[in-house]
């Protein structure tokens, strides 16, 4: 019996991506069997497929390593410059551009610039307003 690619794939509409035919044979399955599994699977499958359609690079770019270390901190190591170490708030800010840039479309990075503007907000008049609460009780 021979086997197609395709009868591998998982389905994203399956809660278990297991082939039938390694359920009846016992034969171990080479996906695992968590229900979430599946739509993870589709992520590897779905980008370099639609990059082909639509005639566009699915080539890796090394960005370099990026890291968040808490809520305004964050190192970054560029891969394109060697040696060089952003650290702090200024990693941050660099951070998050990084990913701006990376975003598919003008209207997303829109969307997502002002939810990240609007959240530093937020916690800004929240900080500020502990402190202050904070030095007007005397504590």
């Amino acid at each position: 019996m021979t086997s197609s690619f395709w009868a591998y794939l998982p389905s994203p509409m399956a809660t278990n991506s297991v082939p039938a035919d390694h359920i009846k044979l016992d034969v171990p399955s080479p996906f695992s069997r968590a229900p979430s599994d599946p739509l993870r699977q589709l992520e590897y499958i779905e980008f370099p497929l639609l990059s082909s359609f639509l005639n566009k690079s699915n080539r890796f770019q090394n960005l370099g390593e990026m890291m968040t270390l808490g809520m305004n901190d964050a190192a970054i190591s560029p891969s394109f410059i060697e040696g060089l170490t952003l650290e702090g708030p200024v990693g941050h800010t660099a951070r998050k551009i990084a990913y701006l840039i990376r975003l598919p479309t003008d209207e997303h990075r829109l969307k997502v610039g002002i939810s990240w503007l609007t959240k530093s907000a937020i916690d800004s008049v929240a900080s500020l307003q502990t402190t202050l609460t904070k030095v007007l009780s005397g504590s």
